[in-house]
C-alpha cells in the first residue's frame, strides 16, 4: 500500500509540473502575440518619426522629437550626463534603457550630424527590437522543451528519492541535484543581465549545475540500482534519453542567452565613435 501511495505521489508531482509548463507555454503564446502586434505599431510610428526628421525642417523635427519621447523607454535621469568610462561601468542597461537616445535628444542642436545620428539610432533600435520579437516567436516551442529538459530529471530524482532509493544520504544527494538543475535555469536569466558573458564561463557553470547532476542521477540509476530495470537494453535506453536531454539543454542554453543585445550595443558604440556631434 505504501509503495502505491509513493507511486501516486511521484506521478502527481510529475503531472503537476508538466501541467504548469503547459500553462507557461500557453501564457507565453498569448504574450508573444501581444508583443508582435505592439512591435508592429511601434515600428510604424518610429519610421514615421524618422521620416519627419529626414525633412530637416525645424518645426517638423521638433514635432518628431516630441513624438519620439513617448515611444522610448521612460527617461532615467540617473543614466544621463555620464562620461564614457561611467557608461562602460553601468553596462548594457545604459543602452537598453535608451539612455544614449535620451542624451542626444535632450542636447539636440538641429545640426545635420545630430539629425543623422538620431535617425541611425532609431534604425538600430528597430533592428534590435525586431530581432527580439523574431527570437521570441521562433523559440517559443524551443523554450518549452528546454524547460522540459530541466523538469524531467527533477521528476526522476523526486521519484527515485520518494519511491525507490529511500536511503537518507541518497535523498540528500538527490536534493542537491534538484537544486543544481534549478540553478542552471536561473543562470540563463542572470547571464542575460551580464555584459558579453564568455562562452567558457557559460560552459563551466553549465557543467557544474547541469552536467554533474545528470551524471549523478544516471550513475545512481544504472550502476548502483541495476535491479530497477529488466534488462541491459532498458538501461541503455534510459542513458540515451538522458544524453539527448543533456545535449538539447546544452544547445538551447547558449541560444537563450541574448547575444543580440551585445551586437546592438557594439553597433551603437561604433556609430558614436564615427560621428561628431
Amino acid at each position: 500500500m505504501d509503495e502505491i501511495l509513493k507511486l501516486i505521489a511521484a506521478f502527481g508531482i510529475g503531472t503537476f509540473l508538466s501541467g504548469f509548463l503547459s500553462f507557461l507555454s500557453n501564457s507565453k503564446n498569448n504574450l508573444v502575440e501581444f508583443e508582435v502586434e505592439n512591435y508592429q505599431n511601434r515600428r510604424k510610428e518610429i519610421i514615421g518619426i524618422s521620416n519627419e526628421l529626414a525633412s530637416y525642417e525645424i518645426k517638423r523635427t521638433e514635432q518628431a522629437i516630441e513624438k519620439l519621447r513617448m515611444f522610448l523607454s521612460p527617461e532615467d535621469t540617473s543614466l544621463l550626463d555620464k562620461t564614457q568610462k561611467e557608461i562602460d561601468k553601468i553596462g548594457k542597461q545604459y543602452y537598453l534603457k535608451d539612455a544614449h537616445i535620451w542624451q542626444l535628444i535632450n542636447t539636440f542642436n538641429y545640426s545635420l550630424n545630430s539629425n543623422k545620428l538620431l535617425r541611425k539610432y532609431l534604425r538600430l533600435l528597430l533592428e534590435y527590437e525586431e530581432s527580439i520579437v523574431q527570437k521570441k516567436v521562433n523559440w517559443n516551442i524551443t523554450l518549452f522543451f528546454s524547460l522540459l529538459c530541466k523538469v524531467i530529471p527533477i521528476i526522476v530524482a523526486i521519484y527515485l528519492a520518494v519511491s525507490i532509493d529511500t536511503n537518507e544520504i541518497a535523498g540528500f544527494l538527490y536534493l542537491i541535484g534538484i537544486m543544481f538543475i534549478a540553478i542552471s535555469e536561473i543562470m540563463i536569466y542572470i547571464f542575460n543581465l551580464v555584459d558579453n558573458p564568455s562562452d567558457k564561463t557559460i560552459k563551466v557553470l553549465f557543467n557544474v549545475f547541469y552536467t554533474f547532476p545528470m551524471i549523478s542521477i544516471i550513475s545512481r540509476v544504472i550502476f548502483w540500482k541495476i535491479e530497477l530495470f529488466l534488462s541491459f537494453g532498458m538501461q541503455m535506453v534510459v542513458a540515451l534519453i538522458i544524453l539527448i536531454l543533456w545535449f538539447y539543454s546544452y544547445i538551447t542554453t547558449f541560444s537563450r542567452i541574448d547575444s543580440n543585445a551585445q551586437s546592438y550595443i557594439n553597433k551603437i558604440k561604433k556609430l558614436k565613435e564615427n560621428t561628431h556631434v
